[in-house]
């Protein structure tokens, strides 16, 4: 008979315990035990519903997912395709509600060569009750995410590049962020031409980095009923098609803290950022507006605003409504939001439409803007002075180039030398250093 000595014995007792709670964390947290990578094309590209687990046998189409194999941690790898300037179209995708969990489930467009050249559209044909491109629900912990911006097809536009994920198509919503979902990031994608908006946030902690919104009826609305936060970093609102719909909207019952930084609003739009809610908090910095057809920021009173290193350009031209444009619209307060502060920043044209006499902030210059001026500088720059290296009024049609043609960069010399947005000077300069170089 063999005995074990005590030092082999609390070895297998020591070794028994481990096993024995691997087991229960196995049997607790059964969606986040392993990861696994579902691979996804076009119903055109695989007619035959395959088993999901390689590019020989993916799922044809989101709506054939199996979602009962899916766990956490997985990655459903999308297919955009070999080509550029060709798109891979797919139906609305909606993520049923997963098992509770911090460990995040990623769909997101190949890195391969040979499934990322062109672009996934999301949302070409109708899933009988969805109204959203793509829905996410109530969950949460999710990452949407494309792989890169590759100079890919939009309707209608030879651009220079885009986002190789997009929601596009015959939707109500583009991304719609249910009350409930948290902790939802989406990265590398535009969304555009839905019927009522872009994205949809009503959720908690929602990011939105290096996101195109483009000629949605509302680009993006934000609606929670709780205190939460939106962060845009790096995103790009504008018109083309659509010309003159607004940017960031919020409801009138909303509540929570919008951070923007290192984005593009315009041109083509109405309202760049329109406050609605008084319980919104918006924290601005390093941001360009470009010439919209009625203000960059409108907000009620006590809204709490702040601008740093904001850069507007609004033209003397009259907006189609046959009104002057406003740089900043604070209509509803006197003297304006007791937290609005304005600073070191760059407005060029547009009415100043603030009530009262105090100063918004500090190391602001200004040029050609009417209405209250002295609320966000003592004085204007004179003509003579070095401001922009384009003067925007020697451009023909600019807007309609989606704003290539502008360079809000300083010249050297300018009085204005560390005001206005230093991260984002134009559209070419975004597209070559703000968005991230490796997904180029």
């Amino acid at each position: 008979m063999s005995t074990l000595s005590p030092k082999s014995g609390k070895i297998m007792k020591t070794t028994l315990a481990m096993s024995f709670l691997v087991a229960i964390a196995t049997v607790a947290f059964p969606g986040e035990a392993h990861a696994t990578n579902w691979y996804v094309t076009s119903a055109r590209n695989a007619p035959y519903n395959g088993t999901g687990r390689s590019w020989y046998s993916p799922f044809s189409d989101f709506v054939n997912i199996d979602w009962s194999q899916v766990r956490r941690g997985d990655h459903i790898i999308v297919d955009a395709g070999p080509t550029s300037n060709k798109a891979v179209s797919y139906r609305p995708l909606s993520i049923p509600q997963l098992p509770v969990g911090t460990t995040p489930l990623y769909i997101e467009v190949s890195n391969e060569t040979a499934h990322c050249a062109g672009t996934a559209v999301v949302g070409i044909g109708l899933s009988t009750g969805q109204t959203a491109s793509i829905d996410v629900g109530n969950n949460s912990n999710i990452v949407i995410q494309g792989s890169g911006w590759h100079g890919v097809y939009a309707p209608g536009v030879v651009w220079p590049k885009f986002p190789n994920f997009a929601c596009r198509g015959i939707m109500d919503v583009g991304i719609n962020v249910g009350p409930q979902a948290r902790n939802i990031t989406i990265q590398n994608m535009e969304l555009s031409g839905h019927n009522k908006i872009g994205m949809n946030v009503a959720g908690s902690d929602v990011v939105c980095n290096y996101v195109m919104f483009h000629d949605e009826p509302t680009n993006l609305y934000f609606t929670p009923a709780s205190s939460t936060t939106l962060t845009l970093n790096g995103s790009w609102f504008y018109g083309y098609y659509k010309s003159d719909k607004p940017g960031l909207v919020t409801s009138p019952t909303a509540q929570g803290t919008v951070n923007v930084k290192n984005s593009i609003f315009g041109p083509q739009l109405t309202t760049a950022i329109d406050i609605k809610s008084p319980n919104v908090v918006l924290n601005d910095d390093n941001t360009i507006f470009i010439n919209p057809a009625i203000t960059n920021v409108k907000a009620p009173q006590s809204s709490q605003l702040t601008f740093k290193n904001v850069t507007s350009y609004v033209s003397a031209a009259l907006n189609s409504a046959g009104s002057a444009r406003d740089c900043l619209t604070f209509p509803e307060s006197d003297p304006f939001p007791a937290g609005a502060v304005v600073s070191n920043s760059v407005l060029w044209g547009g009415v100043v439409n603030v009530q009262g006499a105090n100063s918004l902030g500090g190391q602001n210059f200004q040029y050609l803007t009417t209405g209250n001026t002295l609320v966000v500088s003592p004085t204007q720059l004179s003509s003579g002075d070095q401001l922009f290296v384009k003067d925007p009024r020697t451009l023909w049609y600019p807007d309609y180039d989606m704003g290539m043609k502008y360079d809000f960069a300083l010249k050297p010399g300018s009085p204005a030398t560390g005001s206005g947005s230093v991260n984002v000077t134009s559209v070419n300069q975004y597209l070559k250093s703000i968005v991230p170089q490796a997904a180029l």
